[in-house]
């Protein structure tokens, strides 16, 4: 009997530690999104790039004008992702989308693997602006979202 009592009191336990993992992870989702959404809109007014032309570059149209790539490189600074002269910080490249994809990270093989490919160096010939936006363009091709 004490047994029994032992192995439900213990399930119990895990049942809450379970619950209060996934609100603290529920938590830190949400707060990331509003860390993104304040990024998203103070890039854009600082910018001036239009509505459209964010969900259209963020869809993979090409709209890849030197307003949307500098879009994308002033998103990944203002989130600690990229900087100018070295490029992409892949610790806080993988943290940061582990965070945004928290609900659908089961289905990415590696966010490490995936992040270590696209945040490569620089070519020569591209600025900054492009550097970040070629990173942004193979992670949405490769399933990785910041939202």
């Amino acid at each position: 009997m004490q047994l029994i009592a032992t192995a439900i009191f213990l399930a119990f336990v895990g049942f809450c530690w379970s619950v209060e993992t996934n609100a603290d992870i529920f938590s830190e989702h949400l707060k990331w999104q509003e860390t993104l959404g304040t990024a998203r809109r103070e890039c854009q007014t600082t910018l001036h790039v239009s509505e459209d032309a964010v969900r259209e570059h963020g869809l993979g149209n090409r709209t890849n004008s030197e307003a949307t790539q500098c879009f994308a490189k002033c998103i990944f600074t203002k989130l600690g992702m990229f900087n100018e002269t070295n490029g992409f910080n892949e610790d806080s490249s993988i943290d940061r989308f582990r965070v945004a994809m928290v609900a659908k990270e089961d289905n990415i093989p590696s966010i490490r693997e995936i992040v270590v490919k696209c945040a490569s160096k620089k070519i020569k010939t591209e600025n900054a602006c492009g550097w970040a936006n070629r990173g942004f363009e193979c992670f949405r091709k490769e399933g990785l979202s910041l939202g």
